[in-house]
């Protein structure tokens, strides 16, 4: 595939992921990644955050102390998914080399451009070495640390973002099958999903995002539904 009009630096992922793994989808995969993995991230930070905020998209608009808090969150979560993306492709079994090379060429392309305030790769490190449990327990606990205001945030949304991590994966390497049955996953963690008008909880591809219930990371109204 080529990368000719691509973001220079999704290109030039996308080379290094050919290279390294000897394929020929570099291309999607980087651009998926890329691309899927912000949308998730915006989504989450929008549910962490009281509904009279907005995530920073403009340091001139926040003090330095909640625009520090917001950027900590963020790296914390993509910490948290990074590590999940690649304990998703070490179990896919998709690539020849899915642990540190991996996790160096998706933290390069996540942080291109990007100073982080905190130790990421450190971070990552960490989360890798967790079992599942204890990772979301550890990622609950430092998001809250870092935005306080998290804490006010369905507790089910910490149970719900690492598989969705994994699900985007799944889907930047065409697999539907994983994807579905992570899905099935969080329907079952939150039953509410299922009934959406709209999406019904399934799988949705290329990035799309349901405008009735969020998915694939859900609204308030969804996160905060009572099956009865």
């Amino acid at each position: 595939m080529s990368t000719f009009g691509a973001n220079p630096a999704v290109a030039q992922a996308a080379k290094l992921f050919n290279q390294e793994q000897q394929r020929r989808d570099g291309l999607q995969v980087a651009e998926r990644l890329s691309g899927d993995l912000t949308t998730l991230r915006e989504s989450a930070m929008k549910r962490m955050i009281h509904s009279d905020q907005e995530v920073a998209k403009d340091s001139m608009l926040l003090p330095t102390s909640q625009l520090k808090s917001q950027r900590l969150a963020i790296e914390e979560i993509e910490a948290l998914m990074i590590a999940e993306a690649t304990l998703e492709v070490r179990e896919l079994g998709c690539l020849k080399s899915a642990d540190q090379w991996f996790v160096d060429w998706l933290t390069a392309l996540r942080l291109e451009l990007w100073n982080p305030v905190g130790d990421l790769p450190q971070r990552v490190s960490d989360y890798l070495t967790q079992p599942d449990d204890e990772r979301r327990l550890a990622f609950s606990n430092a998001i809250i640390q870092a935005l306080p205001e998290a804490r006010h945030a369905p507790l089910v949304l910490f149970r719900l973002l690492p598989p969705a991590a994994r699900l985007v994966t799944a889907l930047c390497f065409d697999n539907l099958p994983a994807a579905e049955s992570i899905r099935a996953g969080q329907i079952s963690t939150l039953p509410a999903i299922a009934y959406c008008r709209q999406c019904q909880g399934k799988v949705l591809q290329d990035g799309a995002e349901c405008l009735a219930c969020g998915n694939p990371m859900w609204n308030q109204e969804c996160l905060c539904a009572v099956d009865d």
